[in-house]
């Protein structure tokens, strides 16, 4: 079987898409829309479109390293737009809007919405008696139609009505509200 060599066309279009990864970290991170990233790389949306999932999927295989670093490289970054921000040749519009742009990227770095590898288990009640996993073997390898009998036995088998807990208090609107 004969081995891939890529051509020399195919490593400059592999570079142009890196450089471009690159830059969509950039337009990320400054909220500009991906339609505008495209537009200033002349190429067409849905190729923006694959970019963003390219960059997503790297960002979300990053190792916890690696995410400090890209974490510590915006930092820097904002402390050079902080620099700018004492520029007596830009106007105060301008300044407010760098301002705010660097306060929401600071905002997504290191609040709530910062960058982390996390992994979130949601496990309810468990069932102790073990009949959840006493019921799932007893009911491997039926049928469908066997476990539409099984359910109607259940549901015509006589039980205790279950109490439920007393819900919230009513609520008293006094008048005016």
């Amino acid at each position: 079987m004969p081995r891939y060599h890529p051509t020399p066309m195919h490593k400059k279009q592999t570079d142009a898409r890196e450089h471009r990864l690159v830059a969509l970290g950039r337009y990320r991170a400054e909220r500009i829309p991906l339609w505008k990233y495209a537009e200033d790389f002349g190429i067409a949306r849905r190729t923006a479109q694959g970019d963003q999932a390219e960059y997503i999927r790297r960002l979300v295989a990053m190792s916890n390293d690696a995410i400090d670093f890209e974490r510590s490289r915006v930092l820097h970054e904002l402390a050079d737009l902080k620099m700018d921000l004492r520029d007596p040749t830009i106007s105060a519009d301008k300044k407010v809007a760098l301002a705010l742009g660097i306060i929401d990227r600071e905002v997504d770095l290191l609040g709530l919405n910062a960058p982390t590898k996390s992994i979130h288990a949601h496990i309810g009640e468990t069932d102790s008696t073990g009949r959840f996993h006493q019921f799932i073997t007893a009911a491997s390898g039926l049928s469908d139609e066997q476990l539409t009998t099984v359910f109607q036995f259940a549901k015509a088998i006589q039980r205790v009505p279950l109490e439920l807990p007393p819900g919230p208090p009513p609520l008293a609107l006094t008048e005016g509200e």
